[in-house]
């Protein structure tokens, strides 16, 4: 005979192996206690799956570069699916910028960003994550993620955790956690393209995991 099981023991079935052990009656069968504690099995099973949500886990949003001017700087310039600034031979220093505005889930934190594109000869480019508090008078943006790229050629950055600004009240995880209702989320992109070099920003990906 089947031991009987009680919620939370170790031996609880799960719902596929609880109703595998529910038998089938024929006509004059009698119901024997083993066939009652499967048919409990299941009802436990079955009230913990309705009762525990399925397990959140990070999510990535993938931000294609459309940047707006950002004055008084020179403007990225956009192609199909990426934004590009280019210095000609012999020009002097193309110093560009833009920034977009992303959504970000709520009741999410902001776990890292990483970049993908490329650079050529001495260019060099630095993607931020800012974030802006919307009752705010001065609009002030402040930086949550910050990324460097320097070495030239193709880049696909790893994940550049989040950092709480110098002097900033409150915690990281107060820092990150994601309130659209609260602040405006904003990617800003600087490059500095000397002459005859070239800058490309692929994607912008954005990590947030549960809070």
């Amino acid at each position: 005979m089947a031991s009987p099981t009680h919620p939370g023991d170790p031996s609880t079935p799960m719902l596929g192996e609880a109703l595998s052990r529910v038998p089938y009656a024929e006509e004059g069968d009698v119901i024997r206690p083993d066939g009652w504690n499967a048919i409990r099995d299941t009802l436990v099973a079955l009230a913990s799956a309705v009762a525990s949500p399925p397990a959140r886990k990070r999510v990535y949003i993938d931000v294609v570069p459309q940047f707006q001017k950002h004055d008084p700087l020179a403007p990225w310039d956009s192609a199909l699916g990426y934004a590009y600034a280019k210095s000609a031979s012999g020009a002097a220093t193309k110093d560009a910028t833009g920034w977009q505005a992303v959504a970000l889930p709520e009741g999410m934190r902001i776990a890292g960003m990483s970049g993908l594109g490329q650079l050529t000869g001495a260019a060099t480019m630095s993607l931020v994550l800012k974030r802006i508090e919307t009752s705010d008078p001065d609009q002030q943006a402040y930086p949550v993620v910050e990324i460097d790229v320097t070495q030239s050629g193709n880049f696909e950055t790893p994940l550049v955790p989040p950092s709480l600004p110098s002097g900033f009240p409150g915690t990281l995880a107060e820092y990150t956690e994601v309130e659209p209702s609260r602040f405006r989320y904003l990617v800003f992109a600087f490059a500095t393209v000397p002459g005859n070099t070239y800058a490309q920003v692929n994607t912008i990906r954005i990590a947030c995991d549960p809070l």
